[in-house]
């Protein structure tokens, strides 16, 4: 897909006309080619349909009988040669690489200064998607956590807050290990956001359940239902939260009732366990 000048690897449909005309034009040059790979999530083979994909398939296919076709001889391969901005010579590979990497999670600005790479369009666009993907894993584990401080701040506030954390903390390889760096970066942080401590710790307690399988008893300071099936529903409760002493146990098959809780009101309160 084509987005800022760019293209990008989506993975979510058919293959762009421009891409196969240049596919036409490379394959032919290419001898040693083994395979080529269509590839596409399965949450959109649903959307595009098996029709789509068996055309792209085919088309592929077509792409494939390229190879075989004569062509004027292909020009000498490059010598692949880092050099500084400021022309102080060649650098390694693994340099660059490094510096690029450190550069789009937002931790390189200082190392990179010399290369030349903070001046490249392409930098802001992939850290624009290192952090949107970022952040689409920190709300899809901490949903009722991240809706608190949307509705609690306002989504400007919890923009800020993330840009916080990308600057603070380099990306996690799992959405587990992304939303518990999260987690503790909002504790160091200590918003005066209502109930905010015990909604994370309850959704830290329900990863961790769904992880390993353990049963595990989460304490409240209020009556916590109304408030999390406000928050699941994307709102705040229209009353505040009554104190007292509550627990929920959650089970790996799903949250149950404790303590003065009914099962039915707290699996409705959870329709995405």
């Amino acid at each position: 897909m084509e987005l800022d000048g760019f293209w990008l690897d989506s993975h979510s449909g058919e293959i762009p006309e421009p891409l196969v005309a240049i596919c036409e034009r490379v394959i032919p040059r290419l001898p040693n080619l083994s395979a080529i790979v269509f590839e596409i999530f399965p949450s959109f083979v649903q959307l595009v349909g098996l029709d789509l994909v068996q055309a792209q398939i085919e088309r592929l296919r077509e792409l494939w009988s390229r190879r075989n076709e004569a062509v004027d001889p292909a020009p000498p391969p490059l010598t692949l040669r880092l050099e500084t901005a400021s022309g102080g010579g060649a650098m390694a590979p693994e340099v660059w690489e490094r510096a690029l990497g450190s550069l789009v999670i937002g931790q390189g600005e200082l190392a990179c200064g010399d290369l030349g790479l903070q001046d490249d369009p392409a930098i802001r666009l992939v850290q624009g998607l290192i952090h949107e993907f970022r952040a689409s894993m920190i709300v899809g584990v901490l949903r009722l956590t991240s809706r608190l401080l949307m509705l609690g701040l306002g989504p400007e506030a919890f923009r800020t807050i993330l840009t916080s954390y990308w600057l603070a903390t380099p990306p996690q390889m799992y959405a587990s290990l992304e939303a518990d760096a999260f987690a503790r970066h909002l504790e160091d942080l200590d918003l005066r956001v209502p109930h905010l401590t015990q909604v994370l710790h309850f959704e830290e307690a329900v990863t961790a359940t769904l992880s390993d399988g353990q049963t595990r008893i989460v304490e409240f300071e209020f009556e916590p239902l109304p408030l999390l099936r406000a928050l699941a529903e994307g709102r705040l409760p229209d009353e505040p939260p009554q104190p007292g002493r509550f627990e929920i146990e959650l089970t790996p098959a799903g949250p149950t009732a404790a303590v003065g809780l009914d099962v039915e009101d707290v699996q409705t309160a959870f329709p995405y366990h």
